[in-house]
């Protein structure tokens, strides 16, 4: 019930870090957003990527190691998120990763975004005037075409 063509925005804090620091970053994927080598400079505190879309991927370079960072999915919409890590000190809820940089380790974390299926509603509400149009209708063709009785 997705539509492949959402795109979503994720943020990575990460602590201690300068405001304006820059770090290089590749994104590839099988929308139009591929990227390589670019720069993201940190704001607020974090790093923000934006559109991120169906079956892509953000790779950050230079990130410190022995240090936790969080990658939030913010505002998934009608969404329900799920994450998964090759982290075992990973810390994983809906649409939050707590994640540690290690030596010699490529740390991956996947979110996984399903909509959520909504019933359809006011089908009623849609059908019930045309309905009820029908019924007087028809009630005032009785009553005006029947015959009339004399006495």
């Amino acid at each position: 019930m997705g539509n492949k063509n959402d795109t979503f925005t994720f943020e990575v804090a990460v602590p201690g870090v300068a405001e304006g620091t820059t770090y290089k970053y590749d994104r590839s994927g099988i929308t139009a957003n591929a990227k390589t080598n670019e720069n993201v400079a940190v704001a607020d505190g974090k790093l923000t990527f934006t559109n991120v879309g169906h079956n892509e991927t953000v790779t950050v370079k230079g990130l410190d190691i022995d240090t936790t960072y969080v990658i939030t999915e913010t505002n998934p919409g009608t969404y329900n998120v799920s994450t998964d890590s090759n982290d075992q000190d990973s810390n994983l809820t809906d649409n939050k990763a707590s994640l540690k940089i290690k030596q010699d380790t490529v740390v991956t974390t996947t979110f996984t975004n399903t909509r959520v299926a909504v019933s359809p509603t006011g089908i009623v509400m849609n059908v019930a005037p045309y309905v009820l149009l029908v019924v007087v209708a028809a009630a005032g063709c009785f009553v005006f075409l029947r015959k009339r009785r004399e006495d």
